[in-house]
């Protein structure tokens, strides 16, 4: 078994862990060379089916008689198959595709949403709403816009506005269950328990340590942990990007 060091998993082979470090790393190494479509994925399947949006191709087709309906992918087909075969439909309003249930019929709604990508250089977020995509690029600008009366901090989101005001008004709403510690966010409650657990979760990958708190690896990491690591195309020192960008 291969283990991550980013958690407690473990991976049957080199190959499948090197894919699950991804989910830690936020690697997609499979992007879409569509004009204007910015998405990328994970295993080339996956890109090789998403494909078929801008191409528009469907393979599967239904073979009930006088239909002929053809699909992207086989579960689609799947699923409408049902439709010839249940008393009961459910049309979507936007296109008439047919369903068995609400359900479905909400979750296919889903594909008539525009889609908003960033469009900053290297960035592959997509975004379900044009609102999320303007907060999201606030993160290339360093634009922010929601700005503290009693001090000079600034935050990009008008919830993080909220939660810094605490320091002001010193009210901590959040509550330990084990002892009499009051705290401010309620993450804060959840890092703490683990004083009473005494779990360590957080392991670095370079020595023995282990901490209760991701920023405490993080320090540690910077500060005793210089070396360039690599990890399928990415190469980078430690030294050379923002304490806060290390996962």
């Amino acid at each position: 078994m291969y283990p991550c060091n980013q958690c407690k998993e473990d991976l049957p082979s080199m190959y499948d862990l090197r894919i699950h470090l991804r989910v830690h790393t936020g690697t997609k190494p499979h992007p879409c060379t569509h004009p204007k479509c910015g998405m990328a994925f994970d295993k080339p399947y996956q890109l090789m089916v998403h494909t078929r949006v801008h191409t528009g191709e469907k393979p599967y087709r239904c073979n009930y008689p006088g239909c002929e309906r053809p699909f992207r992918l086989p579960c689609h087909l799947k699923r409408h198959i049902r439709t010839h075969t249940t008393a009961e439909v459910h049309i979507c309003n936007k296109c008439s595709a047919m369903f068995t249930s609400a359900y479905e019929v909400k979750i296919h709604a889903r594909t008539h949403v525009v889609v908003h990508a960033c469009t900053h250089p290297g960035c592959v977020i997509v975004c379900k709403s044009a609102a999320h995509l303007r907060v999201h690029k606030r993160v290339h600008t360093g634009e922010r816009p929601f700005a503290c009366t009693l001090c000079p901090h600034r935050c990009k989101q008008a919830s993080q506005l909220k939660v810094h005001m605490l320091v002001h008004t010193g009210e901590r709403p959040w509550s330990c269950p084990q002892c009499p510690m009051w705290f401010a966010r309620k993450q804060q409650v959840k890092d703490h328990a683990r004083v009473h657990t005494q779990e360590k979760p957080f392991k670095c990958g370079e020595c023995p340590k282990v901490y209760c708190r991701k920023d405490s690896l993080k320090k540690h990491m910077r500060t005793h942990h210089t070396t360039v690591y690599t990890l399928d195309s990415f190469v980078f020192d430690l030294n050379d990007i923002p304490l806060e960008l290390i996962q």
